[in-house]
Protein backbone atom coordinates (compact mmCIF):
# COMPACT_ATOMS: atom_id res chain seq x y z
CA UNK A 1 0.00 0.00 0.00
CA UNK A 2 1.21 3.35 -1.14
CA UNK A 3 -0.15 6.61 -0.03
CA UNK A 4 -0.53 9.76 -1.78
CA UNK A 5 -1.82 12.31 0.30
CA UNK A 6 -2.02 13.48 3.66
CA UNK A 7 -5.32 13.68 5.38
CA UNK A 8 -6.34 17.13 6.07
CA UNK A 9 -6.91 16.63 9.71
CA UNK A 10 -3.70 15.47 10.37
CA UNK A 11 -2.23 18.50 8.42
CA UNK A 12 -4.26 21.18 10.15
CA UNK A 13 -2.76 19.41 13.73
CA UNK A 14 0.93 18.97 12.26
CA UNK A 15 0.96 23.08 10.95
CA UNK A 16 1.59 24.11 13.81
CA UNK A 17 5.00 22.60 14.19
CA UNK A 18 5.91 24.00 10.36
CA UNK A 19 8.06 26.77 12.46
CA UNK A 20 10.85 24.19 13.17
CA UNK A 21 12.03 23.78 10.21
CA UNK A 22 13.77 26.83 7.59
CA UNK A 23 14.97 24.74 4.67
CA UNK A 24 12.16 25.20 2.21
CA UNK A 25 14.20 23.68 -0.61
CA UNK A 26 14.59 20.33 0.83
CA UNK A 27 10.85 20.56 2.10
CA UNK A 28 11.78 19.23 5.73
CA UNK A 29 8.47 19.77 7.24
CA UNK A 30 6.48 17.77 4.17
CA UNK A 31 9.12 14.75 4.63
CA UNK A 32 8.56 15.17 8.82
CA UNK A 33 4.60 15.15 8.08
CA UNK A 34 5.15 12.28 5.79
CA UNK A 35 7.26 10.41 8.24
CA UNK A 36 4.82 10.66 11.09
CA UNK A 37 2.04 9.36 9.10
CA UNK A 38 4.17 6.45 7.82
CA UNK A 39 5.24 5.29 11.57
CA UNK A 40 1.17 5.42 12.41
CA UNK A 41 0.58 2.87 9.68
CA UNK A 42 3.55 1.35 9.54
CA UNK A 43 3.12 -2.70 10.30
CA UNK A 44 6.29 -4.21 11.75
CA UNK A 45 9.82 -2.99 11.06
CA UNK A 46 9.75 0.99 10.89
CA UNK A 47 13.02 1.77 9.56
CA UNK A 48 13.11 4.18 7.34
CA UNK A 49 13.58 1.66 4.00
CA UNK A 50 10.36 0.16 5.08
CA UNK A 51 8.17 3.47 6.27
CA UNK A 52 9.35 5.17 2.56
CA UNK A 53 7.68 2.51 0.86
CA UNK A 54 4.43 3.76 2.36
CA UNK A 55 5.07 7.19 0.83
CA UNK A 56 4.61 8.85 -2.71
CA UNK A 57 7.12 7.87 -5.30
CA UNK A 58 8.22 11.02 -5.70
CA UNK A 59 10.10 10.56 -2.39
CA UNK A 60 12.95 8.63 -2.14
CA UNK A 61 14.70 6.86 0.79
CA UNK A 62 17.97 9.14 0.43
CA UNK A 63 15.39 12.16 0.63
CA UNK A 64 14.07 10.98 4.00
CA UNK A 65 17.59 9.92 4.84
CA UNK A 66 19.20 13.20 4.16
CA UNK A 67 16.03 15.42 6.01
CA UNK A 68 16.43 13.15 8.73
CA UNK A 69 19.76 13.80 9.30
CA UNK A 70 19.94 17.16 8.31
CA UNK A 71 21.21 20.58 11.25
CA UNK A 72 18.68 22.70 10.18
CA UNK A 73 15.92 21.40 12.50
CA UNK A 74 16.26 20.67 16.44
CA UNK A 75 14.91 17.35 17.55
CA UNK A 76 14.17 18.24 21.07
CA UNK A 77 12.97 21.33 21.05
CA UNK A 78 10.33 19.73 18.60
CA UNK A 79 10.13 17.08 20.77
CA UNK A 80 9.31 19.57 23.50
CA UNK A 81 6.39 21.18 21.87
CA UNK A 82 4.49 18.44 20.39
CA UNK A 83 4.69 16.83 24.28
CA UNK A 84 2.99 19.90 25.04
CA UNK A 85 0.45 19.51 22.67
CA UNK A 86 -0.33 16.24 23.44
CA UNK A 87 -0.61 16.98 27.08
CA UNK A 88 -3.03 19.61 26.26
CA UNK A 89 -4.96 16.83 23.99
CA UNK A 90 -5.03 14.21 27.31
CA UNK A 91 -7.12 14.07 30.57
CA UNK A 92 -5.50 14.70 33.29
CA UNK A 93 -4.64 12.61 35.72
CA UNK A 94 -6.93 12.01 38.78
CA UNK A 95 -4.90 12.77 41.50
CA UNK A 96 -2.51 15.88 39.37
CA UNK A 97 0.23 13.33 39.94
CA UNK A 98 2.57 12.65 36.96
CA UNK A 99 5.08 9.83 37.13
CA UNK A 100 8.86 10.83 35.09
CA UNK A 101 10.32 7.31 34.18
CA UNK A 102 14.31 7.32 33.39
CA UNK A 103 15.57 4.74 31.21
CA UNK A 104 17.87 3.80 28.58
CA UNK A 105 17.56 1.35 25.59
CA UNK A 106 20.32 0.26 23.33
CA UNK A 107 19.55 0.26 19.48
CA UNK A 108 21.43 -2.42 17.52
CA UNK A 109 24.17 -1.39 14.93
CA UNK A 110 25.89 -3.32 12.32
CA UNK A 111 27.90 -0.72 10.37
CA UNK A 112 31.33 -0.04 12.68
CA UNK A 113 32.11 3.88 11.37
CA UNK A 114 29.03 4.65 13.52
CA UNK A 115 31.11 7.62 15.97
CA UNK A 116 28.78 6.82 18.89
CA UNK A 117 28.56 3.20 18.99
CA UNK A 118 30.14 0.68 21.02
CA UNK A 119 29.80 -2.55 22.46
CA UNK A 120 27.75 -2.99 25.45
CA UNK A 121 24.96 -4.80 27.70
CA UNK A 122 22.13 -3.87 29.74
CA UNK A 123 23.08 -6.01 32.54
CA UNK A 124 25.00 -8.79 33.64
CA UNK A 125 23.02 -11.46 32.37
CA UNK A 126 22.25 -9.67 29.06
CA UNK A 127 24.53 -10.88 25.98
CA UNK A 128 27.10 -8.19 24.89
CA UNK A 129 25.77 -5.94 21.72
CA UNK A 130 27.06 -3.28 19.30
CA UNK A 131 24.40 -0.29 19.19
CA UNK A 132 23.89 2.92 20.40
CA UNK A 133 22.66 3.92 23.76
CA UNK A 134 19.92 6.27 24.79
CA UNK A 135 18.43 7.85 27.80
CA UNK A 136 15.08 8.19 27.56
CA UNK A 137 12.29 10.45 29.49
CA UNK A 138 8.80 9.08 29.67
CA UNK A 139 5.99 10.87 31.15
CA UNK A 140 3.09 8.26 33.01
CA UNK A 141 0.03 8.85 34.36
CA UNK A 142 -2.63 5.92 34.47
CA UNK A 143 -2.60 3.89 30.68
CA UNK A 144 -0.95 7.24 29.47
CA UNK A 145 2.81 7.32 28.23
CA UNK A 146 4.22 10.32 26.52
CA UNK A 147 8.06 10.40 25.46
CA UNK A 148 9.43 13.72 26.33
CA UNK A 149 13.35 13.71 25.77
CA UNK A 150 15.36 11.64 24.14
CA UNK A 151 19.33 12.03 23.26
CA UNK A 152 22.80 9.61 22.21
CA UNK A 153 25.28 8.88 25.14
CA UNK A 154 28.70 9.64 24.36
CA UNK A 155 31.14 7.07 25.64
CA UNK A 156 33.68 8.91 25.65
CA UNK A 157 32.49 11.34 28.19
CA UNK A 158 32.78 9.81 31.60
CA UNK A 159 28.98 9.67 33.44
CA UNK A 160 26.97 11.28 30.19
CA UNK A 161 24.33 9.22 30.59
CA UNK A 162 23.14 10.78 34.23
CA UNK A 163 24.46 14.40 32.68
CA UNK A 164 21.73 13.66 29.70
CA UNK A 165 19.33 12.86 32.86
CA UNK A 166 19.65 15.58 34.62
CA UNK A 167 19.63 18.08 31.56
CA UNK A 168 16.39 16.61 30.79
CA UNK A 169 14.57 16.97 34.03
CA UNK A 170 15.77 20.61 34.12
CA UNK A 171 14.12 21.53 30.06
CA UNK A 172 11.15 19.45 31.35
CA UNK A 173 7.63 21.56 31.20
CA UNK A 174 4.91 20.07 33.35
CA UNK A 175 1.69 20.38 31.88
CA UNK A 176 -0.60 23.13 34.07
CA UNK A 177 -2.78 20.47 36.06
CA UNK A 178 0.12 18.54 37.06
CA UNK A 179 0.67 19.27 41.19
CA UNK A 180 3.19 16.53 41.94
CA UNK A 181 5.62 14.71 39.83
CA UNK A 182 7.84 11.66 41.02
CA UNK A 183 11.11 10.51 39.34
CA UNK A 184 11.12 7.07 39.08
CA UNK A 185 14.32 5.35 37.53
CA UNK A 186 16.69 1.95 37.97
CA UNK A 187 20.35 2.00 39.60
CA UNK A 188 21.62 3.28 36.65
CA UNK A 189 20.83 7.07 37.25
CA UNK A 190 21.03 6.81 41.24
CA UNK A 191 23.64 9.48 41.28
CA UNK A 192 23.90 11.75 44.40
CA UNK A 193 23.86 14.96 41.54
CA UNK A 194 20.87 13.53 39.86
CA UNK A 195 19.00 12.98 43.37
CA UNK A 196 19.83 15.89 44.48
CA UNK A 197 18.71 17.72 41.67
CA UNK A 198 15.66 16.21 42.13
CA UNK A 199 15.31 17.33 46.07
CA UNK A 200 16.45 20.96 44.83
CA UNK A 201 12.98 21.18 42.75
CA UNK A 202 11.04 19.82 44.95
CA UNK A 203 10.10 16.63 43.47
CA UNK A 204 9.37 13.18 44.83
CA UNK A 205 11.20 10.18 43.64
CA UNK A 206 11.26 6.51 43.84
CA UNK A 207 14.82 5.60 42.59
CA UNK A 208 16.31 1.69 42.87
CA UNK A 209 19.67 2.39 44.28
CA UNK A 210 23.40 0.37 44.12
CA UNK A 211 24.59 -1.91 47.05
CA UNK A 212 27.24 0.48 47.52
CA UNK A 213 25.57 2.96 49.62
CA UNK A 214 25.09 3.09 53.23
CA UNK A 215 23.11 4.41 55.84
CA UNK A 216 23.94 7.19 58.14
CA UNK A 217 24.87 4.63 60.89
CA UNK A 218 27.67 2.86 58.72
CA UNK A 219 25.77 -0.24 57.41
CA UNK A 220 25.91 -0.99 53.79
CA UNK A 221 23.15 -1.54 51.96
CA UNK A 222 25.14 -5.01 50.56
CA UNK A 223 25.26 -6.14 54.12
CA UNK A 224 21.84 -5.36 54.43
CA UNK A 225 20.50 -7.23 51.58
CA UNK A 226 23.02 -10.31 52.20
CA UNK A 227 22.10 -11.09 56.03
CA UNK A 228 18.80 -10.10 56.96
CA UNK A 229 16.79 -12.76 57.43
CA UNK A 230 13.52 -14.13 55.12
CA UNK A 231 11.45 -14.33 58.31
CA UNK A 232 11.46 -10.57 58.36
CA UNK A 233 10.35 -10.55 54.90
CA UNK A 234 6.15 -10.23 53.83
CA UNK A 235 4.37 -10.93 50.58
CA UNK A 236 2.81 -7.62 48.86
CA UNK A 237 0.77 -7.43 46.11
CA UNK A 238 1.14 -4.60 43.20
CA UNK A 239 -0.79 -3.62 40.40
CA UNK A 240 0.67 -2.29 37.09
CA UNK A 241 -0.77 0.39 35.02
CA UNK A 242 -3.21 -2.75 33.19
CA UNK A 243 -3.98 -3.41 36.74
CA UNK A 244 -2.37 -7.01 36.75
CA UNK A 245 -1.37 -8.01 39.62
CA UNK A 246 1.85 -9.45 41.07
CA UNK A 247 3.11 -10.48 44.42
CA UNK A 248 6.44 -10.00 45.61
CA UNK A 249 8.31 -10.70 49.03
CA UNK A 250 9.37 -7.40 50.38
CA UNK A 251 10.96 -5.61 54.22
CA UNK A 252 10.68 -2.24 54.47
CA UNK A 253 12.63 0.25 56.67
CA UNK A 254 12.79 3.18 57.47
CA UNK A 255 16.39 4.99 57.58
CA UNK A 256 18.75 8.22 57.25
CA UNK A 257 20.94 8.46 54.66
CA UNK A 258 23.60 11.40 54.44
CA UNK A 259 22.74 12.93 50.98
CA UNK A 260 19.27 12.43 51.08
CA UNK A 261 18.04 12.58 54.57
CA UNK A 262 14.91 10.70 56.04
CA UNK A 263 13.82 8.20 53.57
CA UNK A 264 12.51 4.49 53.66
CA UNK A 265 13.84 1.83 51.91
CA UNK A 266 12.20 -1.34 50.52
CA UNK A 267 13.65 -4.86 50.07
CA UNK A 268 12.10 -6.90 47.25
CA UNK A 269 11.97 -9.93 45.51
CA UNK A 270 9.99 -12.00 43.56
CA UNK A 271 10.53 -15.41 45.43
CA UNK A 272 10.82 -16.00 49.01
CA UNK A 273 13.78 -18.35 48.43
CA UNK A 274 15.63 -16.04 45.83
CA UNK A 275 19.07 -15.48 46.85
CA UNK A 276 20.65 -11.81 47.82
CA UNK A 277 21.70 -10.97 44.35
CA UNK A 278 18.32 -10.95 42.95
CA UNK A 279 17.05 -8.70 45.30
CA UNK A 280 16.12 -5.14 44.30
CA UNK A 281 16.46 -1.92 46.86
CA UNK A 282 14.62 0.77 46.46
CA UNK A 283 14.68 4.20 48.09
CA UNK A 284 11.59 6.83 48.37
CA UNK A 285 11.00 10.55 49.97
CA UNK A 286 7.02 9.05 49.54
CA UNK A 287 7.28 8.20 53.41
CA UNK A 288 3.70 8.37 53.85
CA UNK A 289 3.09 5.74 51.22
CA UNK A 290 2.46 2.00 51.92
CA UNK A 291 4.69 -0.86 50.31
CA UNK A 292 2.17 -1.68 47.83
CA UNK A 293 2.02 1.61 46.44
CA UNK A 294 6.19 2.13 46.51
CA UNK A 295 5.81 -1.18 44.06
CA UNK A 296 3.18 0.10 42.09
CA UNK A 297 4.57 3.39 41.40
CA UNK A 298 7.80 1.53 40.40
CA UNK A 299 6.40 -1.16 38.08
Amino acid sequence: MRLHRIPQRVSNCLSPFSSHFTCPQGQHYRVWCWLLVALLLAQGSASLKNLTRLMPTSLRYWAVLRMVKAGYWDASALIDELALAVFATLPPAPDRTISLIGDKTTKEKSGKQMPLAHKTRMNEFAPYVFGLDLVLLIAQWGRFRVPVACALVDPEIKGHQNILFRRMLGSFQKPTWCQQIVVIADAGFASKENLRTIQTRGWDYVFALPRTWKLADGTHLKDLANHLPRKRYRRVASYKPDRRRKDYWVFVRRAHLNTLGDVTILLSKRRRNESPKKIKLIVTNLNDQSAGQILNLYS
